[in-house]
């Protein structure tokens, strides 16, 4: 920690390359072969589909909010669709975009680097890139949020924040933000204001005296009861120290310093209010053109709380991922076990060392704590992994903390450039060579920290997705788009529940329902469910047996299906109901019990 903290100027011989061109070039390559290698591989088939079926829906004419059900404010679904306008309707389509804002990031913070260490800034790029994209590559709304992040700290380390022109940019890249993903817009809203008010210009009358800052003070508490409203409920002996302490000790030491004066607290405000709100103004006018206002204040409410109502949300902790990996290693210790254990351990501590080094230097000065933006985006950003503590929502904000623990080493000593490079090169091949493109069920915390590498039995599944997965899987979902064609017709409606909607893609049916997750979308509206299954029946119903979206409600409407319709045939943990009498084209046949996912 002393050698990523101590302030030594860099020299121009430390380690030097050559020639700047070749190291852009070489930073560039070799982070568009990591993300290209494998950006095909995987799929966590839930997601894939859902972002995939509302994104055909968009296409097919439907409007968001009106037609269709979703607690995304919907402006990956946008991207999404022009991905598929462009490249195709398949799954594979929607990665290219993902790819591109991977690629984008990893030279942002090559950027910031390579005037103080190109090696260092070639390693951190290609780290940020390692545990990001690859270790969960679908179209989640997190990887573009993340992206702007990462250009939102640009902003504030490169240009002049006294410019209307930047406060107003810096407003709009969190209206963006909140378009992909509203929890952490949130947070990276936190982290723009906190590093704004810090900075107070000494030439303003009115910065000097603390009566003329209350305005400042005022808002810095307000972040401090939102980060506590949030915090508390999924406060523990590990994420209290780790995650949550950094940020109020940041606002702490924010609040005790020099701040921004009255007149040029309300400026900030308002122009990044203006930014903000003119990110929002396609969105309203689409669905003032729509007549969907009213639906979208009524979906996000119904659909938010139906998700904090969800009990999978509790469960996991981040400290299970550090005693797994201790165990994990005390008994069958090896390099690779070490490895991973190291991997995942040093992600987790990631935000308390980020957190350590900037209060160390707030306490002192906040100009100083302040001077590396992007270390303080990440730390407040950071949070939202909270919201469901499992080791790929960490995936989602790790190349922010990497490049913030990079970035706080770059201009220190010989020895912090050792140090934190042979750990980012250490980072980078575990996370690509063990981690990356690993299938969910490897992803088990009793299985994670093993020293398996890609799986090798896997085939291209092509009826849509044009993207290699695990084998089973692929045979698995074969078999059901097979069942799903001898028994249904193009343009029929099918059910897949409860949170299955790659069938409808994959097999080019339509859903009945305007929702595509139906243990989110019955919450407190089974009858409103039943009475549009009786108007729009399905021809078939699929249903997977053991899923986290499983509730209350989703039991009683299985119940309802079964007593309209039999079972035609169990695929691995898919079960296949068909209305009315003998199946088309063939007799029932014995259940088949095959493994699926």
């Amino acid at each position: 920690m002393n050698a990523i903290e101590e302030n030594v100027p860099s020299s121009p011989g430390r380690w030097s390359v050559s020639s700047p061109a070749v190291a852009f070039l070489i930073a560039l390559s070799c982070n568009a072969i990591l993300l290209f290698a494998i950006f095909d591989h995987f799929w966590w088939a839930p997601d894939d589909g859902y972002y995939a079926h509302i994104a055909r829906r968009l296409l097919n004419g439907e409007v968001l909010f009106r037609d269709i059900e979703d607690f995304h404010l919907g402006l990956v679904h946008l991207v999404n669709a022009l991905s598929m306008l462009l490249f195709g309707e398949t799954l594979l389509s929607m990665r290219y975009p993902l790819v591109v804002v991977a690629l984008a990031q990893s030279m942002i913070i090559y950027a910031l680097i390579a005037g103080r260490s190109l090696p260092l800034a070639i390693v951190a790029s290609l780290a940020v890139s390692a545990v990001g994209l690859p270790q969960f590559q679908n179209p989640s709304a997190n990887w573009y949020v993340l992206f702007i992040a990462f250009v939102a700290a640009t902003l504030l380390q490169t240009c002049n924040h006294r410019k209307t022109s930047v406060l107003f940019a810096l407003g709009l890249l969190v209206g963006i933000a909140f378009l992909f993903r509203h929890l952490t817009a949130a947070f990276l809203g936190m982290a723009v204001l906190v590093t704004l008010l810090a900075r107070a210009d000494p030439h303003a009358s009115e910065d000097g005296a603390t009566g003329g800052q209350w305005l400042a003070r005022s808002t810095i508490l307000a972040l401090a009861g939102i980060l506590l409203a949030y915090g508390l409920p999924r406060l523990d002996p590990f994420t209290g120290p780790v995650f949550l302490a950094g940020p109020m000790a940041v606002l702490i030491c924010v609040f005790r310093g020099p701040l921004t004066g009255n007149r040029a607290t309300a400026r900030i405000l308002i122009v990044t209010s203006a930014g903000l709100a003119t990110a929002f103004l396609p969105l309203l006018v689409y669905l003032a053109m729509n007549a969907a206002l009213d639906d979208c204040f009524r979906v996000l409410v119904g659909m938010s709380r139906a998700l904090l109502a969800m009990p999978f949300l509790d469960n996991p902790r981040y400290y299970h991922v550090v005693l797994y990996g201790l165990i994990q290693f005390l008994r069958s210790p090896s390099l690779p076990v070490f490895l991973n254990a190291g991997y995942w351990l040093s992600l987790l501590l990631l935000p308390g060392i980020v957190a350590f080094a900037l209060v160390r230097r707030g306490w002192r000065s906040t100009d100083a704590m302040l001077a590396t933006p992007i270390a303080t985006v990440a730390l407040f950003v950071g949070v939202a992994a909270l919201h469901y503590q499992i080791p790929i929502y960490l995936s989602f904000v790790a190349p922010l903390l990497v490049a913030g623990t990079a970035m706080l080493a770059s201009g220190r000593s010989v020895i912090a450039h050792s140090i934190t490079g042979s750990w980012l090169v250490l980072l980078a091949f575990t996370g690509f060579h063990w981690q990356s493109s690993l299938p969910i069920p490897s992803r088990a915390l009793s299985v994670l920290f093993s020293a398996s590498e890609w799986p090798t039995d896997e085939v291209r599944l092509d009826r849509r997705a044009r993207i290699v997965i695990d084998r089973k899987e692929a045979e698995t979902h074969t078999r059901l788009l097979d069942l799903i064609g001898r028994n249904s017709a193009p343009g029929d409606a099918i059910l897949s529940m409860p949170a299955i909607p790659e069938f409808y893609f994959l097999a080019d049916r339509r859903n009945p329902l305007p929702f595509a997750n139906v243990g989110l979308g019955t919450f407190r509206r089974l009858a409103e469910v039943k009475q549009r299954l009786e108007s729009d029946p399905p021809a078939l119903v699929i249903n997977r047996r053991v899923d986290k979206y499983h509730n209350s409600d989703t039991a009683l409407l299985l119940e309802w299906i079964r007593a309209r319709y039999r079972l035609l045939q169990s695929v691995g943990e898919f079960d296949v109901y068909v209305a009315g009498g003998a199946p088309v084209g063939r007799a029932p046949p014995a259940p088949d019990t095959a493994d699926g996912l």
